[in-house]
């Protein structure tokens, strides 16, 4: 889920509160990652996926860093129709690739094959598809480098902003802004490299907002989220002002949406609306967290056991596989 101008709004208002990782003063701490936000991101780049992760390993052992990756399972069901139109415009992505690829083979003029190439490689950037079979080979890596994951019951937002809150954890990565929604420290990558890692605060955030908990999930709720999808967005302009002079999430919907005043079902409607804006809050919020949907008891159980150890024989197959990988990162894959 997406927070529609977040990202914007923090870096028009208050760029100083974003401040770059120093991974040297993570030591020793815990970070939950959103894996398969980077492994869609890796597809759609034209990156190994697995490599990434591996890459991920290496690095955060090197600095003592303790990790769980964690994967999606059912979002919630008012994202539904959120998803069934993302589903949709996949599937008619990969209908178009598809046609594409046939018309490739056949077509002999060099001006036309790269026009024919470039739409494909845009198509499967925009909508990177992440199989089975990826998702089965980095859980299989995760295996034999001893890292913890969890196949959540529940989206991994909802599973890792659970956790940041009770202090299992102390960031999550993520290319998601959503999470500081959500009341979570936030590690974003911004290029390959390490040193340009940014850390989004909550409470700094909100600080240099001048508004309160509630206040800024209000904010981002208006905004306009995954939560949200049949309503207009509130841009964070109008929003911002709004809560920074005290008014309540009713009063700036009522404004925003004055010209449905002179419908007979005025009222109705109004609440309706904003009985949806509630219910988005209370998930962003935590409030309708329910431990026992999040994951298996057996899932329960694995987490609480610790760390793993790795697998020394599947490490080795993974390492005759992959001979082209950093030589650095395999002495960190048999340690955690």
């Amino acid at each position: 889920m997406g927070i529609r101008g977040l990202h914007i709004c923090i870096k028009k208002t208050i760029p100083e509160i974003i401040t770059t990782v120093d991974w040297n003063k993570w030591s020793k701490n815990r970070i939950g990652i959103d894996i398969q936000c980077f492994l869609y991101r890796a597809i759609s780049r034209g990156e190994s996926p697995l490599e990434v992760i591996a890459a991920q390993i290496a690095h955060f052992r090197k600095y003592n860093i303790k990790v769980i990756y964690v994967f999606d399972g059912k979002p919630p069901v008012e994202k539904d129709s959120v998803n069934d139109k993302r589903t949709e415009e996949r599937r008619s992505a990969i209908d178009r690739c598809t046609l594409l690829k046939t018309l490739l083979e056949v077509e002999l003029d060099s001006v036309k094959r790269e026009g024919l190439l470039k739409e494909i490689r845009d198509l499967e950037s925009k909508y990177p598809s992440l199989s089975h079979e990826i998702k089965d080979l980095v859980k299989k890596f995760l295996y034999a480098t001893g890292t913890m994951f969890i196949c959540a019951n529940c989206e991994a937002d909802t599973l890792l902003a659970y956790w940041f809150r009770r202090r299992i954890i102390d960031a999550v990565a993520s290319y998601d802004y959503d999470f500081i929604a959500r009341g979570c420290t936030l590690l974003v990558p911004k290029t390959v490299d390490w040193d340009s890692w940014e850390d989004y605060n909550p409470q700094k955030i909100r600080s240099g907002l001048r508004l309160s908990e509630t206040q800024f999930i209000e904010l981002c709720v208006l905004m306009g989220s995954d939560y949200t999808p049949t309503l207009p967005i509130v841009p964070w302009k109008s929003a911002l002002h709004a809560f920074q002079n005290n008014e309540t999430i009713d009063v700036v919907w009522a404004r925003h949406t004055f010209s449905n005043w002179r419908q007979t079902d005025m009222k109705k409607k109004l609440q309706a609306e904003i009985d949806i804006l509630n219910k988005a809050i209370r998930i962003l919020g935590g409030e309708d967290d329910n431990v026992s949907t999040m994951m298996e008891d057996i899932q329960w159980t694995k987490w609480n056991t610790g760390t793993l150890a790795p697998e020394l024989q599947a490490l080795y197959e993974f390492k005759k596989t992959y001979p082209s990988w950093n030589p650095e990162w395999w002495q960190y894959f048999q340690t955690n």
